[in-house]
């Protein structure tokens, strides 16, 4: 056999026989002295090799357990495939970060597969990524692309239905730590929450159920409903953008969320952390009704009420608005049978007041009466004595007011005479006795400077006897 030598970069020689069977070097240096041989192999027979040491190891079915990854993206496809195969992962995630650390190929065939999941079925359970399941596998090598995968045949639903059971309390004790478990029951119910914001599937039996429900109540109810997977892949993303959606709408009084029965399997979503996240920091309360009477779920759990069915939250609603409305027909007659006590005593004291009114005016006039006869009787027996008296008070009257006029009169003719000569010392003809004249321009206007004239203006000069009219001829300026 031919055999052919490339040196490599000066440290290591190979020698490659045509039918790949070994070569052989030099070690790296500080290793001289030692010398290996090592086979060559081809892809295929390294595959082969590969195949068959996995076959060795693992010459029967092995258990193993993780989490199912990739399974909702897979399973759409399987309806396209010969067999209705389904391919996905199984992963280990790191229980604080979340982060995949280790992952592996897995694949379920068609038969396989309707067999578990009947058997997850029937135990309340379902195939879906985030599941952590445990189960029965061959190791295969697909030696044509170098593939690793497992290829699973059973399942072990009791240590599903444990990690279900951890994750929930995990899940829950979260919560707690948080302070999510209480938050949306802080949240106040409206006195009279006629806006209810609905997430459910549209046109199901739950949303017709709940309508019905409060449509017979004869209440002014406004439904907003969102259409939303309440069970399989796509329940977490609808609820929670259902959620989100409600909350931006300022008039929603409540949330609703419900779903008609079903099995045990179809509430896993309601499980889920983004779903108990979404409903416990809502803005507004939200109650649910899932339609399930034994379990109940983590959604069940933050919300602000937890009732079976969606009947029994309509009826809530519409038991609480008639609650609202008994109890102001009781403020309200209340009101009036206050109103008319009220008015009972005070009409009770106003007919008091009259009558009191009454006996103290017959008092007054029989006093008054009294008063008068005694005095028509003195004026029977002294007629001229009382009109003498009355006719001294006239006349003392008489004078008193007599005198305050004469009084008012002298002070009123003092201050008219000091006007006068007030007045006379301010006349313009006196002023201009004494020498004093006024001057008016062309203009008409008094002259008050020198410089509202100029020479050859004629002006008017008016002395207390009469008027001169005379032409300037210079102007000077005084000092």
């Amino acid at each position: 056999m031919r055999k052919k030598k490339i040196k490599a970069a000066g440290s290591q020689e190979f020698d490659f026989s045509r039918g790949g069977d070994s070569f052989s070097g030099d070690l790296p240096p500080g290793d001289e002295s030692a010398e290996r041989t090592v086979r060559a192999y081809s892809v295929s027979e390294l595959n082969e090799q590969i195949r068959g040491i996995l076959a060795a190891s693992f010459s029967g079915d092995i258990w193993v357990y993780g989490e199912v990854y990739r399974y909702n993206l897979d399973i759409r496809q399987a309806v396209t495939r010969n067999y209705g195969q389904v391919y996905f992962e199984l992963v280990e995630q790191n229980e604080s970060t979340k982060k995949i650390e280790a992952a592996i190929p897995v694949m379920i065939w068609g038969k396989e597969r309707e067999k578990i999941e009947k058997k997850l079925g029937e135990a309340g359970q379902q195939m879906a990524d985030g599941a952590r399941i445990k189960v029965r596998c061959s190791v295969d090598f697909y030696p044509k692309q170098g593939k690793l995968q497992l290829v699973i045949k059973d399942v072990d639903v009791e240590y599903t239905l444990g990690q279900i059971a951890l994750a929930r309390k995990k899940l829950l004790e979260k919560l707690a730590k948080l302070g999510l478990l209480e938050k949306n029951k802080q949240v106040p119910v409206p006195l009279v929450p006629l806006n209810v914001g609905l997430i459910t599937s549209a046109g199901s039996a739950a949303y017709n159920d709940f309508i019905d429900e409060l449509r017979i109540s004869g209440y002014a109810f406004r439904v907003f409903a969102c259409d939303a997977r309440m069970q399989g892949r796509d329940i977490q993303r609808d609820v929670v953008a259902s959620l989100k959606t409600l909350n931006a709408m300022e008039e929603i009084d409540v949330i609703a969320v419900i779903r008609g029965g079903g099995s045990a399997s179809d509430l896993m979503g309601f499980d889920a952390e983004e779903i108990a996240f979404a409903i416990a920091n809502s803005a507004r309360p939200v109650f649910t009704g899932i339609g399930h009477q034994i379990d109940r779920t983590v959604a069940d759990e933050v919300a602000n009420q937890a009732l079976k069915t969606p009947t029994a939250i309509a009826q809530f609603l519409v038991e609480k608005i008639r609650a609202y409305e008994n109890e102001t027909e009781d403020i309200f007659s209340g009101i009036i049978d206050r109103q008319k006590n009220l008015v009972r005593q005070k009409t009770e004291e106003l007919l008091n007041i009259f009558a009191q009114i009454r006996s103290n005016t017959k008092t007054a006039l029989e006093s008054n009466k009294q008063q008068l006869n005694s005095l028509l009787a003195a004026i029977m027996k002294e007629p001229g004595r009382f009109i003498r008296q009355e006719r001294d008070e006239i006349s003392k009257s008489v004078e008193n007011q007599v005198k305050i006029l004469s009084a008012v009169f002298s002070m009123k003719n003092k201050e008219l005479d000091n006007f006068s000569r007030q007045a006379a010392a301010h006349d313009p003809v006196n002023v201009m006795k004494r020498g004093y004249s006024v001057v008016y321009g062309t203009d008409k206007k008094v002259v008050k400077s020198i410089s509202q004239v100029k020479a050859g203006d004629n002006i008017k000069t008016v002395v207390f006897d009469g008027a001169i009219f005379s032409e300037v001829s210079k102007k000077e300026k005084g000092e």
